[in-house]
Parts: structure tokens; C-alpha cells; sequence
């Protein structure tokens, strides 16, 4: 279905939002290629098929580009409130088998490195909209940018390969 919003729409703006003050807009084109790079990212982090990148933020263009992301490495997504304890937090990452977690700002990384040991399946966090206060193992800033899509991480044709891959039936 985004695929085909993409060719349609794709010079067509997407997302609106306002930072520091002032709108911005996002096309679909530009959406698109933003998940493209959140689903590199992913699986460079050991994403797992059927393994969960869970989003711990606000609402913002960076939770929309990772959840889109996700779908696109074959995971799945599943949000977090910000009002969660940790706690609260735990039982979802790890009843989801979530791999990454992704983070808005310090306060809900505090929560997750609190609980991280409890996590069998988390490989990394990532954090969006603002940079760790002190440098963590396993836990990457990323910085979307609606104008600049990196390159590299995982090869475009491997990506494709995972999104048409059809998943297995489970009757269980």
C-alpha cells in the first residue's frame, strides 16, 4: 500500500510538522526513502524476522520513518507509552522479543538501561532527538533527515528481497 502511495503521490507531501517554530514537510518520496534507511539501520542491529523494534517516543516524523522501517525489515512494531514505568516497559519488550528499542529522548533510555539485562532479545537501542548524555554500549544515535538518505548499510537489493518475502502461515 505505501508502494503504491509512493507512485502516485510521491512528489505529494506526506507529513507535516512543526520544529523549532516553523512547519516542515515531508513527500512521500522522501518518506519512503527515510524508512528505507530506518530498515538498514534495523537489521545492521540484528533485526530478526518476527522480532520486535519497539518505540518508545512521542509522536514525531522519527517514530512514523522507524515504524514504517520495521515493516520494511520484516519486523514488527510495537509502541510504548512515555508514561510507562519501566517496568511496564520490560513486560512489553520482552513479551514482543523486541531486538531494538527505539528511544526519543534520555528519560526513557534511563528506564530501558534499567531493565536491559532483563531483555534475552535486545541487541541495541537507538536514540532520536536528542544524543545520550554519556556514551552507552549498544545504544546509537540516529539522525533522520528528510533531505540526506546514507547509504551502505545494507545492500537495496537485500532489503527488497526481505519486504517480498511472503511470511509463514502459523496455525498455532
Amino acid at each position: 500500500m505505501f508502494c503504491r502511495a509512493l507512485e502516485q503521490y510521491g512528489h505529494l507531501h506526506a507529513l507535516g510538522f512543526k520544529r523549532q517554530g516553523s512547519w516542515e514537510r515531508i513527500t512521500y518520496a522522501q518518506y519512503y526513502l527515510q524508512a528505507r534507511q530506518a530498515a538498514k539501520g534495523f537489521l545492521k542491529l540484528g533485526l530478526e524476522r518476527a522480532h520486535s523494534v519497539a518505540i518508545l517516543g512521542f509522536n514525531s516524523p522519527e517514530w512514523f520513518f522507524s515504524a514504517v522501517g520495521t515493516v520494511f525489515a520484516g519486523g514488527i512494531v510495537t509502541g510504548i507509552y512515555t508514561t510507562s514505568s519501566p517496568e511496564a516497559c520490560q513486560y512489553i519488550a520482552r513479551d514482543c522479543r523486541a531486538n531494538i528499542i527505539v528511544v526519543d529522548a534520555q528519560k526513557q533510555l534511563e528506564k530501558i538501561l534499567k531493565i536491559w539485562e532483563n531483555l534475552p532479545h535486545l541487541k541495541a537501542v537507538v536514540m532520536y532527538g536528542e544524543t545520550p548524555v554519556e556514551k552507552v554500549a549498544r545504544v546509537y544515535t540516529m539522525l533522520f533527515n528528510p533531505h540526506t538518505v546514507l547509504r551502505g548499510l545494507v545492500h537495496e537489493s537485500g532489503l527488497d528481497r526481505i519486504r517480498n518475502t511472503p511470511w509463514p502461515v502459523s496455525v498455532s
